[in-house]
């Protein structure tokens, strides 16, 4: 949201309410803000991803081991197959595996291997692109 809709939305509110997608903070927040107070209406943050994420935090080392444990099963039972490229952790880092891409050689069915995933328990999530992994349905 711009802060010229913000302008052209106000009238006498009580309060903007601003919503952080994804814990992405808005370029334009400090402006709406700025504009908020000029005309005494209040700016409420909505933070509920910080919230949460501050829970998390006490979980964090148990959720990544887990995930690296699974990511590990993935990487063994991937490698072999033909048309498929497993990312492997660079030297001196390591992965806390929130997603788990993999390369696809041109040819492969995407379709068809969302369908063979699934029939064996494994959900996706993410686009296959030939040769990237991005967001989408996987």
């Amino acid at each position: 949201m711009s802060v010229s809709s913000v302008a052209a939305a106000l009238t006498p509110a009580a309060a903007v309410i601003v919503v952080h997608v994804g814990g992405v903070i808005g370029p334009g927040l400090e402006a709406i803000a700025d504009l908020c107070e000029r005309r005494g209406v209040v700016v409420i943050e909505e933070a509920a991803h910080a919230a949460v994420g501050l829970v998390h935090l006490d979980h964090l080392d148990e959720a990544i081991s887990v995930r690296r444990a699974v990511a590990s099963r993935y990487d063994e039972a991937l490698r072999p197959l033909s048309g498929v490229t497993v990312l492997e952790e660079l030297p001196g880092s390591w992965r806390n595996v929130y997603k788990y891409p993999v390369l696809l050689d041109p040819g492969i069915d995407q379709a068809a291997l969302c369908e063979d995933l699934g029939e064996h328990g494994i959900a996706s999530s993410g686009k296959i692109e030939h040769g990237i992994a991005s967001s989408g349905k996987m």
